[in-house]
């Protein structure tokens, strides 16, 4: 199990991201920069692993996922009036989004 903070983005290259994740992507022997790195524990893909362009469905899940969590979240917030009155917004479209990023998520994970 894991907590995924997608919440802190930046601007520019991806690849800074990709290079920022793989500094962290440490594996049980080997030493890391700051506090340990969960990676640590064992059980993750490796480096080369993560960035075997073969592998992408399953980063394809994980964003489908995540998008399907966030409707799912604006989606709760409809009925407790929190977004906007219920009764005055299709929600009914948040639904299928919810729907086919879930359908998705399983069709890339079915593929690994």
């Amino acid at each position: 199990m894991a907590v995924l903070d997608w919440e802190l983005c930046t601007l520019g290259d991806p690849m800074a991201d990709v290079g920022y994740l793989m500094n962290n992507w440490v594996s049980p022997d080997e030493l890391s920069a700051d506090t340990p790195a969960p990676t640590q524990a064992g059980g993750f893909a490796t480096r080369s692993q993560m960035l075997d362009l073969a592998a992408v469905d399953c980063f394809r899940a994980f964003s489908y996922w995540r998008l399907a969590a966030i409707s799912e979240g604006v989606l709760n917030r409809y009925p407790r009036g929190v977004m906007a009155d219920a009764d005055e917004t299709d929600t009914e479209q948040f639904r299928e989004n919810v729907d086919f990023l879930s359908a998705n998520t399983a069709e890339r994970l079915a593929v690994h």
